[in-house]
């Protein structure tokens, strides 16, 4: 949602095992690795950008959810953007297009040389 709040705003503590949203309203995460705060958000002085969703905010924390950040963070940087110029959509649909035909190709065949590993290393 435009000017909205997005996954990086809300505040996770790994050890505590708890997510705060920009309100500070502070939810568990489960055991699944859910936080949710469901509709409670919407009736903050913040509360239209958290969410329009029915059901609420949720946030899923994974095991591996601060290196995710670091990395989310890192890939903003201008360094990360001059080692990694952005392929254009036109590119990238080239690409799916290709992988997704040669994928298919070596599926509907019993030919050992066009198996999905062979066609990887024809990419």
């Amino acid at each position: 949602m435009p000017d909205g709040f997005d996954r990086d705003d809300f505040t996770i503590d790994h050890q505590a095992r708890k997510v705060t949203c920009p309100n500070g309203v502070a939810v568990a995460i489960s055991g699944n690795g859910n936080a949710t705060f469901g509709g409670r958000l919407r009736r903050l002085p913040l509360g239209e950008r958290c969410t329009t969703a029915k059901a609420g905010r949720s946030i899923h924390v994974g095991d591996h959810d601060d290196q995710l950040v670091a990395a989310r963070a890192q890939a903003k940087t201008a360094e990360f953007a001059a080692a990694h110029p952005r392929r254009s959509l036109v590119e990238r649909s080239i690409a799916w297009t290709v992988r997704t035909a040669t994928v298919a190709a070596a599926t509907a065949t019993s030919d050992p040389t066009r198996s999905p590993s062979a066609c990887a290393s024809l990419r």
